[in-house]
């Protein structure tokens, strides 16, 4: 996890060269994204993460002119998936897109495997 010395300040975290510390950073800094950018009950819970992980990596208003671009071309503006990653990567480049795709397929992993390990139908099974 990674934030700017500025954006710590403004989380209201310092000295970020502590681990401890630049980890609060970067949760409050997504907290405050999902909050203030991405509330909107009009996205689903996998979209809306796409959208914050994608704002974290570079920036939200730039997701914000994105989703608009979207809106423009008649695509989904509140899906991140096939829709506004469209326009994320003809503007940005793969870069965001990896990122996002990267950090959702080990989201799905691990929650896979959470699942199965708390009890899932595979272990009732045995």
């Amino acid at each position: 996890m990674q934030v700017t010395p500025a954006t710590a300040r403004s989380m209201g975290v310092n000295d970020i060269g502590k681990l401890d510390n630049n980890v609060l950073a970067s949760a409050k800094y997504l907290a405050n994204i999902r909050r203030r950018f991405f509330a909107s009950p009009r996205l689903n819970e996998r979209e809306r993460m796409a959208f914050v992980l994608a704002a974290y990596n570079m920036g939200p208003q730039r997701v914000q002119s994105m989703r608009a671009e979207a809106r423009r071309r008649g695509l989904n503006p509140d899906q991140w998936f096939f829709q506004v990653e469209r326009v994320a990567m003809e503007t940005m480049g793969m870069g965001v897109v990896s990122y996002v795709n990267a950090v959702n397929k080990y989201y799905l992993a691990y929650t896979r495997e959470r699942y199965l390990l708390e009890g899932g139908p595979q272990s009732a099974a045995n």
